[in-house]
């Protein structure tokens, strides 16, 4: 019951802050107008009534339209693009505002082409941040993200931080409804970080107080509480005590989840005065209506009662006909606790037609039907109580299976886009390869070309002996002649007889060493040509070399993407199956389980063979709970998500049998956090290890130690088990350690194992953060 309350309170409060029309929207409207009515100027004239249109897109419909139409008549005559653009765009805000999304899209989009067309980047941006809102309040979260990011690329292009802020808070809306939390804080930290940075004092505590709702989500409380605190801090500062209410009701909330009433009355009565102050009715309904329900909780009925007819009289007061069935159901409740038996079928019935005058939604019939059939089972009226009973089931089970298929459709897209992503980048690969194919063949190529050139390598070799062995004689022929050049002379001193022979014999040893000289150039030349063949073979191998090295390196690179790619998309598949086993199965088992203690009170068992099996039953839909949390818990543990790699190792042996085999954790230097992925995969290892000691190890006592120095973390798994041959591992391992080699790759880590047969394993793992 409490916890209903807080479901339709807390969406109240939302949709009600989202369409106040506050003092400077009212003043800016009068100062436009006076502005109207002194502007000849045709298009001057156009952005003020697309300004005036724009203030009343939040509450006001008939002036909304009138202005933007009137706007969107003088921009067409005058074929003004831009007053067009801004008039479809304050249609488009008003169906916004009405959470009428569909219809806001089609003015939208239709801005967006005329932005286009001007080639106005920065209001194209706008106009695709408004169109991701209305895609997200279509549930369509895909569509939604891709406008936003093409958003955020051009605020970031342009430096644009207002913009930028405007974007970052509603991805984080986006995400918030698509259930990923974690992206959703993210970005609602970017957009806290640009306020803080430009002093942006009027949205600082929204923004803190948005942070904290999302970790109250997550259930964790510390950290939601520190940015309610902040928030309540930065409202203060700015004088928005309507926020400091907002923020306040919120902490409230906290401590009745942790029963702490005492608490809760107090803040709630903190935010009461905050609201009755900022005459912000819908929150002063919310304290109302929460303190009556902590009064029925604590079983103060008549307490309880005067709290909840202070919230009905707001509700009517605010014409909220859903909220006016909804207060009165919850006093027939109350009465129906109290035994008042007539005055809450009074109340009933009040609230049953209400609900039908107003067109409530399935919850509030839901909410009656239901506590309807509570009261005529206590007095007795049991074929009324089935009739109610009946229809409640029949809403309860129509939502389900509305959420149900929901869940799969979301989840078939999810599955149709990764298969998408998956043939994208098997495609990749295989061009990969082929490139390495191509790659080879080249190599092959200029293999063969170098044994041709070590070949004539060869057959140049053999040239240059001949040209030495030509030198050698030439050589030889030159001592020759010197000696024959001598005897001429002896010959010359001894007389000169037959000087003409003498002339003669020299002209023809001066051709001779001409001859001779020739031929040593031409060996000059041979030997040069020579020592060039030898540089080019040897700029030929250092190119060969380093073409090897950066094969060897692109091989490396890939093996190190698909390793990469593998363990990504593993603890997403993870994740995904643990999100889908917790908030689909889970949420689906703890729904029969409810059910089915509803009716227990309904039954009449005529022996106790049928008390028996009912209770087996629940039993049986009670360990699946568990068995659910379970898996899903082990899959992707909170603890490793909120308080890093030591806690969730400690929480995952805590949940081994200690009688079975006896664990000692040891953990140093890991009071700060690491890396998220080297936690997440050292985690991994850790569980992969521990789990082969229990399946084959046969052990009684693991000793495990987590240190971290400096800039390294150092793991030891040490077991006194059966161990094994330390040389099976040369042969092949098998998945379990191929998957933990593949892990420490991946984080340029090192894992060593240390065992013999009977004397137990020692598993030694090194990696540098």
């Amino acid at each position: 019951m409490l916890r209903n309350y807080f479901r339709f309170l807390i969406i109240g409060l939302l949709l009600f802050s989202s369409l106040t029309l506050n003092a400077q929207d009212v003043k800016d409207i009068d100062s436009f107008k006076q502005l109207l009515s002194k502007t000849k100027q045709d298009t001057a004239q156009i952005n003020l009534l697309n300004q005036i249109a724009f203030r009343y897109s939040a509450t006001d419909s008939a002036n909304a339209f009138l202005y933007a139409n009137q706007a969107l008549d003088k921009a067409k005559k005058l074929n003004f693009k831009s007053g067009i653009a801004k008039a479809l765009e304050a249609k488009g805000n008003y169906f916004l505002y009405k959470t009428n999304p569909i219809n806001a899209l089609g003015f939208f989009n239709d801005a967006a082409t005329i932005w286009q067309q001007l080639k106005d980047e920065k209001k194209y941006a706008s106009t695709l941040r408004n169109i991701g809102q209305a895609y997200g309040m279509m549930t369509k979260y895909t569509e939604a993200i891709t406008s936003l990011q093409k958003a955020e690329d051009i605020f970031v292009k342009y430096k644009n931080d207002v913009g930028l802020n405007a974007t970052y808070h509603s991805m984080a809306l986006v995400y918030s409804d698509d259930g990923q939390k974690e992206q959703a804080i993210s970005y609602y930290l970017k957009s806290l970080k640009i306020q803080e940075a430009i002093n942006d004092v009027k949205d600082i505590g929204s923004t803190q107080n948005n942070l904290g709702r999302l970790h109250y989500e997550t259930k964790n409380y510390p950290e939601a509480i520190k940015y309610f605190n902040q928030s309540i801090n930065s409202s203060l500062k700015n004088g928005d005590i309507r926020t400091v209410g907002i923020t306040q009701l919120n902490i409230a909330n906290i401590y009745i989840v942790q029963n702490d009433y005492t608490s809760a009355i107090g803040l709630l009565e903190k935010a009461l005065n905050n609201f009755q102050k900022s005459n912000f009715k819908r929150g002063v309904l919310a304290c109302y209506n929460n303190l009556g329900a902590i009064n029925i909780r604590a079983g103060n009925y008549d307490t309880a009662i005067i709290y909840l007819k202070k919230g009905l009289a707001i509700a009517k007061e605010n014409q909220s006909q859903v909220g006016v069935a909804l207060a009165e159901q919850n006093v027939a409740y109350t009465y129906t606790l109290k035994k008042e038996y007539d005055n809450a079928l009074i109340w009933f019935k009040q609230a049953e037609q209400t609900a039908q005058k107003s067109g409530a939604d399935q919850y509030t019939y839901g909410e009656i039907y239901n506590h309807r059939a509570t009261l005529d089972s206590a007095t007795g009226n049991f074929e009324s109580a089935l009739k109610y009973r009946t229809k409640y089931q029949e809403i309860t089970d129509k939502t389900s299976n509305e959420r149900v298929t929901r869940q799969v459709t979301e989840m078939q897209t999810k599955y149709e886009t990764e298969k998408k992503d998956f043939k994208i980048n098997l495609l990749n690969k295989t061009d990969s390869i082929k490139s390495l194919q191509i790659t080879n063949q080249q190599l092959v190529i200029n293999t063969n070309l170098y044994q041709i050139s070590k070949q004539k390598l060869a057959l140049a070799d053999a040239d240059l002996a001949l040209v030495n062995d030509s030198f050698l004689l030439a050589t030889k022929n030159g001592i020759i002649l010197k000696n024959k050049l001598d005897s001429t002379q002896k010959e010359e001193r001894i007389g000169n007889l037959n000087k003409q022979s003498q002339i003669q014999n020299l002209e023809l040893n001066n051709q001779k060493l001409e001859v001779s000289h020739k031929n040593s150039i031409i060996t000059v030349i041979v030997i040069l040509a020579v020592m060039g063949l030898l540089l080019g073979y040897s700029f030929y191998r250092r190119y060969k070399l380093q073409q090897q090295a950066k094969l060897q390196q692109e091989i490396l690179h890939q093996q190190d993407i698909a390793t990469k790619a593998i363990i990504a998309a593993e603890e997403t598949e993870r994740k995904r199956i643990a999100t889908d086993l917790h908030d689909g199965v889970g949420q689906l088992m703890s729904a029969a389980k409810m059910n089915l203690s509803a009716i227990e009170s309904d039954l009449n068992f005529t022996s106790i063979t049928q008390k028996n099996a009912y209770d087996k039953v629940m039993a049986l839909v009670d360990e699946g709970c568990k068995e659910v949390r379970a898996v899903s818990h082990n899959m992707m543990p909170n603890a490793l998500l909120r308080a890093g790699l030591a806690s969730a190792v400690r929480e995952f042996l805590d949940n081994l049998n200690s009688k079975v085999i006896k664990i000692n954790l040891y953990t140093n230097g890991l009071n700060k956090r690491i890396d998220s992925n080297t936690e997440t995969i050292l985690y991994r290892v850790i569980q992969e290890c521990v789990n082969n000691v229990i399946k084959h190890a046969k052990a009684s006592l693991l000793d495990i130690s987590i240190v971290k120095e400096d800039d390294n973390i150092s793991i030891t798994i040490e077991d006194n088990g059966v161990g094994f041959d330390k040389n099976t591992l040369k042969n092949g391992t098998g998945i379990g350690l191929k998957n933990i080699e593949t892990r420490m790759a991946f984080l340029k880590g090192s894992v060593d194992w240390e065992s013999q047969l009977g004397k137990g394993t020692l598993v030694m793992l090194h990696v540098n953060c």
